[in-house]
């Protein structure tokens, strides 16, 4: 497993295939033989390009793990399984459990790899605050453990983070960091990442053509698993059919062999997209009757908008404002800046004046703050904090007073009513 860890850092295809190959040899026995042998040829097989082969042993990992009665084992495969061909939910669910036990066991080593994953998922699922807060402990911790070349892991969250928000400055300080980190311990994975979160932030700002030329450099299968709507939504409106066609071929074989809504709602975002009239009308409300089963807000706003943007073009501009002023709540919640700014000037065009929204208060806390806060909404003590964390009380203490007086307020109760995620 480790070895396939860092080659998938890495991005080195043939390492990965070789030791799928060799996992599958051997003769296993125990429950935990058999589930790492079935993640090992997933993994090999994504590297491949053999989806249905990959979806098949990941889903065979989770038949082992819960034949086995392993909450531990059961928890890697829902995330890894959900993360890629299931529910969010679950998947979101179970890195919470794999974080906690990381912590009650004081595992540091695992808590830089757990949080970073879990700030994946939460970042897929819309609680870009807890991402953020998951982000930078992760990177604390790698910091103040030395390990250096593992702080490249949280700090592509934050990179991505940057970029849908529209901070411009902020990731190119974070890329840079990556590209320093990059030079003395090459990671692939973490600067094909990098490629990803500009690609992010130009198609936000409503530059295709420099998206696309970023979103291209893409090889990694995790990455453009994760990333192909970007991708395609960048040639289709920077006018690279074909280019848009080759990718939108590989979302479809994907969502074909998953069993995931939103590769689902992608594909049949995407297809509205590349089509006109009624054929783009149904294909647009095709896609949002799988984001209802899905759990990605950021990706169902995209649709509402590119819906909304169809309808007013349409001239059907008080069904388009229905759906324009959905995808304008939705990024502004997520303070997605320059995705509220596409949609509130659509909403304009169609008549219809929007007001920004004050930021939420939220936003005065740091990452930090934010964490202990979500910690201290839950019930727990000063002292509590302080060891999940790994922090001293007093630091806690400090941070706390901080948090009660940017948010104005003065008892602990009050945490557990404010949107922390």
């Amino acid at each position: 497993i480790t070895a396939a860890n860092v080659a998938a850092w890495a991005a080195d295809i043939q390492p990965n295939v070789e030791i799928g190959r060799l996992a599958t040899r051997l003769k296993t026995r125990e429950p935990r033989e058999r589930f790492l042998v079935s993640l090992l040829a997933a993994n090999a097989r994504f590297f491949e390009g053999d989806v249905a082969k990959a979806i098949w042993f990941l889903n065979d990992a989770l038949r082992v793990a819960e034949e086995a009665a392993e909450p531990g084992l059961i928890a890697e495969a829902a995330e890894r399984v959900a993360l890629f061909v299931g529910d969010d939910e679950a998947g979101y669910a179970a890195r919470l459990r794999v974080v906690a036990e990381a912590r009650a066991a004081g595992a540091l080593g695992n808590m830089i790899d757990s949080l970073f994953r879990l700030a994946l998922v939460e970042i897929v699922t819309g609680r870009w605050t807890a991402a953020s807060a998951s982000a930078w402990e992760a990177l604390r911790l790698a910091r103040e453990t030395g390990q250096v070349e593992l702080a490249a892991l949280p700090l592509v969250c934050l990179t991505l983070l940057a970029a849908l928000r529209g901070d411009e400055e902020g990731l190119r300080a974070l890329a840079r960091e990556i590209a320093e980190i990059a030079a003395v311990h090459p990671m692939a994975y973490a600067e094909e990442a990098v490629d990803w979160a500009w690609g992010l932030f130009e198609l936000g700002v409503g530059r295709p053509e420099v998206a696309v030329a970023r979103l291209t450099k893409i090889s990694h299968p995790g990455i453009r698993v994760i990333s192909d709507l970007d991708c395609i939504e960048a040639a289709i409106f920077a006018k690279k059919e074909k280019t848009a066609d080759q990718w939108l071929q590989a979302q479809e074989t994907f969502a074909e062999h998953s069993s995931a809504s939103w590769a689902r709602a992608r594909v049949a975002h995407c297809y509205a997209l590349r089509t006109k009239g009624d054929t783009a009308d149904q294909g647009f409300i095709e896609a949002l009757v799988h984001h209802g089963r899905a759990h990605r807000p950021f990706e169902r706003a995209r649709t509402e908008l590119a819906y909304g943007t169809f309808l007013r073009r349409a001239r059907r501009r008080v069904d388009a404002r229905v759906h324009l002023r959905t995808a304008l709540e939705v990024f502004e919640q997520l303070q997605a800046v320059p995705w509220a700014e596409r949609a509130r000037s659509e909403l304009r065009a169609s008549g219809e004046s929007a007001r920004h929204r004050d930021p939420s208060t939220i936003t005065k806390l740091t990452p930090q703050e934010v964490q202990i806060a979500r910690f201290v909404a839950q019930g727990f003590s000063n002292r509590d904090v302080a060891a999940k964390l790994f922090l001293s009380p007093r630091t806690i203490d400090f941070h706390l007073r901080n948090v009660f007086a940017k948010l104005g307020i003065s008892r602990r109760t009050e945490l557990a009513k404010l949107p922390l995620e």
